[in-house]
């Protein structure tokens, strides 16, 4: 999320780090992704469904931002991350 963040500021004259985060963020979703619908997943089955949806959200706005990169649409894409990393450390804010 740090990384996205710090990216949104700039004028994306030169996209090369902008594609670089995002190709981490995907392949880091991608794992999530593949982990919440394998079927040794112990997550509760809604929560799964939950994941994975988020998953899908991630990668279309990865492919938004990537035509078309804006500091609005990357900050999205952090907040995101920044939710999931609080579900995971049990902070519900």
């Amino acid at each position: 999320a740090g990384e996205l963040e710090a990216l949104s500021t700039g004028d994306f004259e030169d996209v090369r780090p902008l594609m670089r985060a995002l190709q981490r963020n995907c392949e880091a979703w991608q794992a999530i992704a593949d982990d919440a619908t394998s079927p040794n997943c112990h997550l509760p089955l809604d929560i799964a469904k939950q994941v994975a949806w988020t998953a899908a959200l991630v990668f279309t706005q990865t492919r938004k931002v990537a035509q078309d990169p804006s500091r609005d649409e990357i900050l999205v894409l952090a907040l995101i991350n920044r939710n999931l990393a609080a579900g995971l450390r049990g902070d519900p804010s």
